[in-house]
């Protein structure tokens, strides 16, 4: 419980039981910021749905979102602030 009192700062969180959390604190006064944030949970889950928890990493994560949207056109904004993120 400590552990997850000191890590209740981050947008996502795997909790017991496998469960996965998603946070977003600030409202988005912006589109994008919303559209970003709804595109990312949509390709989270995506992504978990096809990888073992065990590959479910940002660098593996960030190449697959970029393959969606370049084939499927799939999460847009999501692509584009990733780009200008540095992980």
């Amino acid at each position: 419980a400590r552990r997850e009192a000191q890590d209740s700062h981050n947008a996502t969180q795997l909790k017991r039981g496998n469960r996965l959390e998603f946070r977003f604190f600030k409202a988005n006064r912006r589109w994008h910021g919303f559209l970003k944030n709804v595109e990312f949970v949509h390709a989270v889950m995506a992504f978990a749905k096809d990888n073992p928890i065990a590959d479910c990493h940002a660098d593996p994560f960030t190449r697959w979102v970029g393959h969606q949207t370049k084939r499927w056109n799939t999460y847009p904004t999501l692509t584009a602030w990733l780009a200008n993120t540095n992980l």
